[in-house]
């Protein structure tokens, strides 16, 4: 790296893009391709993208910026769950959960997923980064409520899920230089799951690790009032703040790893009504300090929508 400055910018985005119920699907994916087509970001996580016709759209619209790509195939409709990169992708995994909703709650859709954690290492300017996406299973019952167990019944399912994706971390992550984990975790900050993923893998939660993190920005990126599509997902008496369920987090082998920023993006579509999707996006800023102490500055834009 010979000491000089390089600039990654990430993005993690959940699309929305469950066929016949994903409002506004066509245009938002077409905007979606826009935005990444400008070539800011050198790697792309997308979740929620289950149509072969919506996986060879990104890939011709982004050929030019992101050529290299991988769709974790999985489940009877697919993962959803796919990666774009600027730099050469060096290998692939994935790690499929044990316990997947239930086949009966079609609309649902979770089952029909197969929902996995999944893994490519992509190697920029030298550095090889292990760069994790998931989605786990919906949450259908706020995990900040007094009785939330009972209205959530895939709460068990998430738990074994967040233990299986913090092994699948802590067992492959020797071989990178850096580790990102990013996607939907449909997990709140306080719960039992994500205290199990930033233990188990040793993991930092970016936006805690913030240096404007006293600004008062609660962070939330789904369930947000503002956002056309909760209203036709809630009722009005059910409207809150929203919550925080998309999440960037990190650890390194060997290098220090700082956040400089993380702050959310992608919410409306500049010059429409709509939304990208029915979540919003987290960028982060990290600056990656190696053993002979040059500092690598990388910009991480982590934007995450389901």
């Amino acid at each position: 790296m010979s000491g000089k400055h390089a600039t990654l910018q990430v993005l993690t985005l959940n699309c929305w893009g469950v066929p016949y119920l994903s409002k506004d699907k066509e245009i938002r994916f077409k905007k979606i391709i826009q935005e990444l087509a400008k070539g800011d970001y050198d790697i792309v996580a997308l979740q929620e993208v289950f149509t072969n016709s919506d996986i060879k759209d990104l890939q011709e619209g982004l050929k030019n910026v992101l050529p290299y790509s991988h769709y974790f195939y999985s489940g009877f409709i697919g993962s959803g769950v796919c990666i774009f990169s600027k730099g050469p992708i060096l290998d692939t995994a994935q790690k499929a959960f044990s316990l997947n909703a239930f086949p009966h709650k079609i609309r649902h859709c979770d089952w029909y997923a197969k929902k996995l954690v999944g893994l490519c290492q992509v190697e920029i300017d030298g550095l090889r980064i292990n760069v994790y996406t998931t989605h786990m299973t919906a949450m259908y019952g706020p995990s900040h409520h007094e009785n939330f167990i009972d209205q959530d019944e895939y709460y068990a399912h998430r738990l074994v899920q967040s233990y299986e994706l913090s092994s699948f971390v802590r067992q492959t992550c020797q071989s990178s230089d850096v580790n990102l984990v990013m996607g939907d975790f449909n997990s709140e900050e306080s719960s039992l799951s994500m205290q199990i993923i930033r233990t188990n893998a040793n993991l930092k939660d970016a936006w805690q690790e913030r240096p404007n993190k006293e600004d008062g920005n609660l962070g939330n990126t789904c369930d947000k009032p503002n956002n056309l599509y909760t209203h036709m997902k809630k009722k009005e008496e059910e409207l809150t703040e929203g919550i925080r369920i998309d999440y960037i987090m990190y650890n390194g082998n060997g290098k220090d790893i700082i956040c400089r920023d993380c702050c959310l993006t992608m919410g409306q579509i500049p010059g429409f009504d709509i939304f990208y999707s029915d979540h919003e996006g987290v960028r982060a800023t990290l600056d990656i300090v190696t053993k002979d102490g040059k500092r690598l500055f990388f910009i991480l834009n982590l934007t995450k929508l389901t």
